[in-house]
Order: structure tokens, then C-alpha cells, then sequence
């Protein structure tokens, strides 16, 4: 009975961990929203919107409203007038004068200036929109990216997951083999040799055991940090034995969806948009500018001076239009549309260098994916073909036909073969979110699809 209910508890408690395992698609959510380069990518989109609203700014009036209250000295003379007033009939050649000492000036103006012609400013904006546009893109590929880094960070702890399950399975082997051997040499079956040897592998993996420790706490804590789960919680899953055939599409079809989605090169497009539009900007013929003009203002001084206390009032209101043509301006504007003209070459050379890499990396992955599969057959034949020989080396071993370091080689050769395996599915795996990165498609979608194909292994079911 007490048996029995010690093994229903643990049944209980390990229902309770699979049920708390966080899987690749909770650990991913947990990085979206805990991690600070997620926090600044969206940051710099919501910034690269306001770019349209500057761009649209550029085309809209300018108001300007000023004031001034001021102490003022003003001293003023009009020679040859012509002067009219009721009872003194016409007169003509009057000086009239002002004078003010001390006195205060209060004024103000309103100016209002709409571009209406501008190839500087229609450059400007060209480079907001693009601006705009090509945060949105560094948007996707942070994510894209930091997706990617996730994916990788999580199969690096399943990696070393089972890497340490295995030394540790192969330790227990050695430690039994190497107790026969001390056994059979006592009894006089064995040479000390081989218990010796037995016991320097048990030491060598003794050391990587600890090794294999140190590199997964390391590698869990690195993704629990990013994703604030706890590490006891995270659980890692496996591929599956049987992984799902990737669908791959012809080379050239990936190239073109490479070309026209792969958010780097989308931002290194608008880059050298924006850098031609520069050019434009600094161009002589792009510096004659016609805006729209009209003011308004007033200016009314108070005081007394030379001939008596004196209020002075004038006001001004005028409309038009306003042409601007720079004739020299130092050499500052031909060198800025000099350096204009580099800094577009360096933007094209810069394009042309990301789609090379773009498309080796393309043929690279598509590649990757076509042999995945047949690796992974391959390997699982080359599994199944070391089980069999560490099981006919085991019985040879123990009628004397084969030696304890004949077993310990093919156990090792066994454990080998086993990680070879598991690394061969998450590569296959990776690639899949590499290509659909590489062509601009990459969302939690495909990490769910992704997602799907793994499950907790049994040891740990």
C-alpha cells in the first residue's frame, strides 16, 4: 500500500512539472515581453511613425507669434510734408518731428509662411517617409532576430539537457564496469589494466559531468533571465522521433521572396533612397525655394521728449510672396552635395554586399534543409546500428570475448551517436526559422509550428 501511494505521488508531481513546463512558444512570449531589446526596437518604430507627421509638417503653414515690451530712446524727422488740417488750409514742405526719452515700446507680429515651391523641402520629405518606413522594418527585424536568438538560446539548454542526461547515464555504466573489473582482477580474471582504465574514463567523466553542469546552469539561467521564468519551470522539450518533412520551395523562388521581403535589405533600400533624395537636396537648383508670405504686427512707443509727452503707433500688414535663390554660400553647399554623392555610393555598395550574404545564406539553409532529413535518417540507422553493437559487446564482454574498454568504446560510441542526433533535429529545426527569417517571414507562427514537433522526454515523463 505504501508502495503504491508512493508511486501514485510521483506520478501526481510529475504531471505537475509537464503541466509547469514552459515550452518554446511561453518562453518566447515571456522574452516579449520582458526583454529590453524588444522594449527599444519598439521604441525606435513608435519614434520612426513620427517621421510621417514631420513630413507632412513640412508642407502645412508656420505661424509664428512674437512680442516685445521694451526701454526705448526715439528721435524721428520727416522734412517736406504736405500737411491739410480743417482752418489751416494746405501746406506744404513741413518738417514734422519725435522725440522720446525713456520712453517704453511695446510691439508685436504675426508671421505666417507657406512653402508652396522647394525641392529641399520634397527631398526632406522623401527622407521622412523612407525614415518612417524603415523603422517599421528595423521593427521586424529586431524581432525577427531576437526571435531567432530565443529559438537557439531554448535548444541550447535542451542540448546540454541531454548531453548532461547522457554523461551521467554512461558514468553509471562505467562506475558498474569499473567494480566488475576490480572484481574479476581480485579473482584473478582480469589484468589491472582494465581497472584502470575503467577508473581514469569514470574520473575524465567525472570532470565533464561537472563541465556539462556548469554549461547548463549557465545556458538556463541566460534564458530565464530573458524570459522571467523561473528556471525550475522552464523543462525543456526534445524534437520528437518522428519530425515533420519541411515543404521547401525551388531555390529560385526563395531568392525572390529573399530579394523582395528580407527586412535588412528593405532597410538598406530606404537607406540609399534616402541617401539619393540627399543629393537632391544639396543640388544648386534645389536651394531656390518660393513661400507664401503674410504678416501682421504693431508697434506703439509711450513717453515724453524734446516737445512734450508723445505716443507713437505703427502699424503694418502686408501679403506675398517671398523668393529665395542663394548666390554664394562659402562652398558649403557643394561640398555637402559632394559628400552627398559618397555617402550614395557607400549606400549602394552596402546594398549589393547584404545581398550577397542574403543569398549565400539562402543557398546555405536551403541546402541545410534539403539534407536534414536524410541526416537525421541516417543517424537514427547509425543509432540503432551502435545500440546493436553495444548489446552484442556487452554479452561478448561478459563470456570473456571482448574486453571492459571494448564496452565502455561502444557505450561511448552510443552516447555520441545520440547527441549527434538530437543536435542533427534542433539544426533542422533552426534552419526552418532561418529561411523564414531570411525571406521576411518569420512570426510566432511559425515558432508555434516549430512548437508542435517537440515534446518532454521520456526519461523525464
Amino acid at each position: 500500500m505504501k508502495t503504491f501511494n508512493a508511486m501514485a505521488c510521483l506520478a501526481l508531481l510529475t504531471v505537475a512539472i509537464s503541466a509547469n513546463a514552459a515550452d518554446l512558444l511561453e518562453v518566447w512570449r515571456g522574452v516579449g515581453s520582458h526583454d529590453p531589446d524588444v522594449a527599444a526596437a519598439l521604441s525606435a518604430k513608435l519614434a520612426g511613425e513620427e517621421k510621417k507627421v514631420q513630413a507632412r509638417s513640412l508642407w502645412l503653414p508656420n505661424i509664428n507669434l512674437g512680442g516685445n515690451s521694451s526701454w526705448i530712446n526715439s528721435n524721428s524727422g520727416l522734412v517736406g510734408a504736405n500737411f491739410s488740417a480743417p482752418g489751416l488750409g494746405l501746406s506744404n514742405g513741413v518738417i514734422f518731428n519725435t522725440s522720446v526719452k525713456s520712453g517704453v515700446s511695446n510691439s508685436w507680429s504675426v508671421l505666417v509662411r507657406q512653402a508652396v515651391f522647394s525641392k529641399e523641402r520634397l527631398a526632406q520629405t522623401h527622407q521622412l517617409m523612407a525614415g518612417a518606413k524603415a523603422a517599421e522594418y528595423q521593427w521586424q527585424y529586431a524581432n525577427e532576430e531576437l526571435m531567432l536568438r530565443t529559438a537557439q538560446r531554448y535548444f541550447d539548454v535542451v542540448l546540454l539537457s541531454k548531453k548532461l542526461s547522457l554523461l551521467q547515464s554512461q558514468h553509471k555504466t562505467i562506475e558498474i564496469e569499473t567494480n566488475k573489473a576490480k572484481d574479476k582482477f581480485k579473482i584473478g580474471e582480469l589484468p589491472i589494466i582494465d581497472a584502470r582504465e575503467a577508473f581514469s574514463r569514470q574520473e575524465v567523466l567525472s570532470a565533464q559531468i561537472m563541465s556539462a553542469e556548469n554549461e547548463l546552469e549557465t545556458a538556463s539561467l541566460v534564458l530565464s533571465d530573458t524570459s522571467q521564468i523561473a528556471m525550475h519551470d522552464l523543462n525543456p522539450k526534445e524534437p520528437k522521433d518522428q519530425l515533420k518533412p519541411f515543404e521547401i520551395k525551388s531555390i529560385g523562388d526563395l531568392q525572390n521572396l529573399a530579394r523582395d521581403g528580407n527586412p535588412l535589405l528593405k532597410m538598406l533600400e530606404l537607406k540609399l533612397e534616402g541617401a539619393h533624395h540627399e543629393v537632391a537636396a544639396f543640388a544648386l537648383a534645389a536651394s531656390t525655394a518660393l513661400d507664401l508670405v503674410a504678416q501682421a504686427s504693431q508697434q506703439r512707443i509711450n513717453g515724453n521728449g524734446a516737445y512734450g509727452a508723445s505716443s507713437i503707433t505703427n502699424q503694418q500688414q502686408s501679403l506675398g510672396i517671398q523668393l529665395t535663390i542663394p548666390l554664394f554660400t562659402g562652398g558649403f553647399t557643394s561640398s555637402k552635395h559632394v559628400e552627398a554623392i559618397q555617402l550614395e555610393e557607400r549606400a549602394k555598395h552596402e546594398l549589393a554586399s547584404a545581398e550577397l550574404k542574403v543569398r549565400q545564406s539562402v543557398q546555405s539553409t536551403w541546402l541545410g534543409l534539403k539534407s536534414g532529413m536524410a541526416k537525421i535518417n541516417a543517424l537514427k540507422s547509425g543509432l540503432l546500428a551502435s545500440q546493436s553493437k553495444l548489446s552484442s559487446t556487452r554479452l561478448a564482454q561478459e563470456v570473456g570475448d571482448r574486453t571492459t574498454l571494448d564496452l565502455l568504446d561502444a557505450t561511448n560510441e552510443e552516447t555520441l551517436v545520440k547527441n549527434n542526433l538530437l543536435q542533427a533535429k534542433i539544426d533542422y529545426l533552426l534552419n526552418q526559422l532561418n529561411l523564414f527569417a531570411l525571406i521576411g517571414q518569420l512570426d510566432e507562427q511559425s515558432l508555434e509550428s516549430i512548437n508542435n514537433q517537440l515534446e518532454i522526454p521520456v526519461s523525464k515523463q
